[in-house]
């Protein structure tokens, strides 16, 4: 019985997580200057708008989250 070659060890692609993670950064910034406009312009949130966020943002994640099963 021949042996398989060993698979080679794992590297990861640093160009890849450089992208992501500065997309990530990017995304970050553009959410917060967006919550300082919109805060500028219309005034503190209400408890209403707080949940809604909060739920909508809980649910995406869900989502992305069960669609990797």
């Amino acid at each position: 019985m021949r042996m398989r070659r060993p698979a080679p060890p794992y590297r990861p692609n640093y160009w890849l997580v450089g992208a992501l993670a500065m997309a990530f950064v990017l995304l970050a910034v553009a959410f917060l200057v967006t919550i300082a406009i919109l805060w500028s312009l219309v005034g503190p949130p209400t408890t209403a708008v707080m949940v809604l966020v909060y739920v909508t943002t809980m649910y995406g994640l869900w989502r992305v989250g069960v669609s990797r099963l």
